[in-house]
């Protein structure tokens, strides 16, 4: 049989990698690649964080996620938001021990958390229809890995690339 053309793209927390090969029964050779350290879910992280801060101290008081500890249980909180997002249309999650004697519970919608990433994922389609465009004729699959492809509009991004 003859070559099949496969892109891979690994969308990564800290980088996204797109690699497009040919395939054979014999052999495997990469035909173009690109990479972009950078491109990846800490930057939607990275956003949650600043709008959960925000959103906390304004209000219980300036400060509030400040120090090591709370940083630390807001991460936490951002990524099972995140997480819960993608299957999910709005979702929040309750975060313990941010501030002493205080329930804070973090909401989001699906709709929102996109607004925050689209710039990434518009990045991350843009990384694939370049490396796309070199491909020498049909590209049989697409195949995706990584957990930032689980990201709806990132995965949205790659399949209309």
């Amino acid at each position: 049989a003859g070559k099949r053309v496969v892109a891979i793209v690994d969308v990564g927390h800290g980088s996204t990698t797109v690699v497009l090969a040919a395939f054979s029964n014999s052999s495997a050779r990469v035909l173009s690649s690109e990479s972009r350290e950078g491109l990846g879910t800490a930057r939607i992280n990275a956003a949650m964080m600043t709008h959960f801060s925000a959103q906390v101290e304004a209000t219980h008081g300036a400060g509030s996620c400040a120090s090591a500890k709370a940083k630390y249980r807001l991460a936490g909180a951002v990524e099972k938001l995140k997480r819960m997002l993608s299957t999910l249309d709005v979702t929040s999650v309750g975060v313990d021990g941010l501030i002493p004697d205080t329930d804070v519970s973090l909401k989001m919608t699906r709709v929102e958390l996109e607004a925050m990433a689209a710039p990434i994922c518009e990045e991350v389609s843009a990384l694939v229809k370049l490396v796309l465009a070199r491909a020498p004729g049909e590209v049989h699959a697409v195949e995706v890995v990584g957990g930032g492809t689980r990201t709806p509009c990132i995965a949205a991004g790659i399949q209309e690339a």
